[in-house]
């Protein structure tokens, strides 16, 4: 192994650490805030939102125990550096599995918006193709064992492969969640200003990390297409860039709630093409959740500063 390939792999693991650990004490804050201001979301919030933070959280720590293999205990030893050791597991595997839960969340959201199960459907299914894809380059990984021996010409095809369906899948599905997304939080009209500004910046929030994540993954995707290893640094930040994204969802409903909106807001929250069934949609507090009631069993709508997303 030449100079410039043994920099070409150590490289991109120094970039990875430390990128990594940067928005791993962003996810943290993220993580403290919700913790601060959602004590009582449901538990089924609390599971995801803590789940997909000790997955993340164990990651960093892999990628760190990486980082001293080849730079302090193996530093200068060639065959050390080549070795891939847990990386098939730390980045491609563990990333796929939470890029899984949190496009399951957005898709989660579409559905209790749209009423409608056949958008969350096909979220799932492309979301189900990338974790299929981060998985099975994982098993390459493992089964190579160098990367050297991942990198033959024989080795291409079939690398390539698998980081299409990992990247592509994802990129088609956080495209369909931002674009769904919009669409029904734009179809809401409600002649309260302040109510109208949460949504706004709700659908401006969808749009901004929607595009963060797609941008990750075509630089991913097409680094990959080169001959360099450096494909290795969006892949290895992508699953926090993920994390932090749906944190940021998450937390808008206190940080939107706080800006111009009043305590309580009384208006009529409705869909723009008015439902077949003609429910009202409202906000439980702090439930994370959009629930629906009869307009008959209720005289009107209630829109709490926190805004459900």
């Amino acid at each position: 192994m030449s100079g410039e390939q043994i920099n070409e792999i150590s490289g991109p693991v120094l970039l990875v650490a430390l990128l990594n650990a940067g928005l791993l004490g962003v996810l943290s804050v993220q993580v403290f805030l919700y913790f601060l201001a959602f004590p009582n979301d449901r538990v089924y919030m609390k599971c995801l939102v803590y789940g997909v933070y000790i997955l993340e959280s164990a990651q960093s720590f892999l990628i760190a125990g990486t980082e001293w293999r080849v730079f302090v205990t193996g530093f200068g030893n060639v065959e050390v550096i080549d070795q891939i050791d847990l990386t098939w597991l730390t980045i491609p595997i563990l990333t796929a599995i939470d890029t899984f839960f949190v496009q399951g969340f957005y898709a989660h959201r579409i559905r209790i918006l749209s009423r409608s199960k056949k958008v969350m459907g096909m979220i799932i299914v492309l979301s189900l193709i990338q974790l299929g894809g981060g998985i099975a380059l994982g098993v390459q990984g493992k089964q190579k064992r160098s990367y050297s021996l991942l990198n033959t010409p024989e080795m291409k095809v079939p690398k390539d492969t698998t980081i299409g369906i990992w990247n592509v899948g994802g990129v088609v599905c956080d495209i369909i969640i931002a674009v769904c997304m919009t669409y029904y939080l734009s179809r809401y009209d409600t002649t309260i200003k302040a109510t109208r500004a949460i949504l706004k910046k709700i659908i401006r929030l969808t749009i901004e990390t929607g595009t963060l994540t797609v941008i990750v993954g075509i630089v991913c995707f097409s680094l990959a297409m080169l001959p360099s290893m450096y494909y290795q640094v969006p892949m290895g930040v992508i699953g926090k860039v993920y994390a932090n994204s749906m944190l940021v969802l998450i937390n808008s409903r206190m940080l939107l709630g706080s800006e111009e909106a009043p305590s309580t807001i009384i208006s009529q929250v409705r869909f723009a093409t008015t439902p077949a069934n003609d429910k009202d949609i409202v906000k439980e507090e702090h439930s994370g959740d959009i629930s629906m009631y009869s307009e008959d069993s209720i005289g009107h709508s209630r829109c709490s500063r926190t805004v459900a997303v």
